[in-house]
């Protein structure tokens, strides 16, 4: 797995966005009755955009915690692309030019997800 800066942490993909494994919003809820946080355990990593929305300000205690969970939104949000079978060469080409271009995008997607929670 190579990872970089650049990289979404949890996903693999550009990151353009950066991600408080412990929320700001959290942080300042938690401020804000008086529990200190350990700054040692504020973490900040990078991530892509989709990522750190599905993220949110959900609270997760660890970056491993935090990206099971990620993965599990993942898999929530595309479940229905995650469904599609495996279609052969041969049946794709039986299809129309419309309906052939569309599955063809899908199964990327699929591809592209599947590599994603792979990561």
């Amino acid at each position: 797995m190579f990872y970089d800066d650049r990289t979404c942490y949890y996903c693999g993909m550009p990151g353009d966005a950066r991600d408080h494994v412990i929320p700001r919003s959290v942080l300042q809820t938690l401020a804000d009755t008086g529990i200190e946080i350990n700054k040692s355990r504020i973490k900040i990593v990078p991530c892509c955009h989709e990522c750190n929305c599905l993220l949110g300000a959900s609270f997760q205690e660890t970056i491993a915690e935090r990206k099971k969970y990620l993965k599990q939104r993942l898999r929530h949000k595309y479940r229905a692309i995650l469904k599609i079978p495996h279609w052969t060469e041969e049946e794709i080409n039986e299809l129309g030019y419309v309906l052939k271009q569309d599955l063809l995008c899908t199964l990327k997607k699929k591809e592209m997800l599947l590599l994603r929670l792979k990561w």
